[in-house]
């Protein structure tokens, strides 16, 4: 089954937390509101990497957020950027390629 957009996609930090991260419409709003940028394309563009941290951030449940700062999440955040921009592309809808003769 391929996965869908609204399926979760777990995480696990550098201490061994692991998190199912989905991202709303308003967790993106509020991303593209800070960088000031009006389209997903725009917000890459400009932010690049910068930005992998904070949309992983607003993809954790609220609960979670309310409990550490962005900058404590980025913290426990692997430094392996293509896993993490991965994650980030399925979080903003893309699905992943499937292998050849699939």
């Amino acid at each position: 089954m391929n996965p869908t957009p609204t399926d979760p996609i777990s995480i696990t930090l550098i201490d061994g937390r692991q998190y199912q991260l989905r991202l709303t419409l308003g967790g993106l709003r509020r991303i593209m509101q800070a960088c000031g940028a009006k389209s997903i394309q725009q917000l890459m563009a400009a932010e690049g990497d910068t930005v992998v941290g904070r949309i992983l951030y607003e993809s954790l449940p609220a609960l979670d957020r309310s409990t550490m700062t962005l900058e404590a999440f980025e913290d426990l955040l692997p430094a392996d950027l293509t896993t993490l921009a991965g994650v980030v592309a399925r979080l903003l809808g893309a699905r992943p390629q499937a292998p050849a003769g699939e």
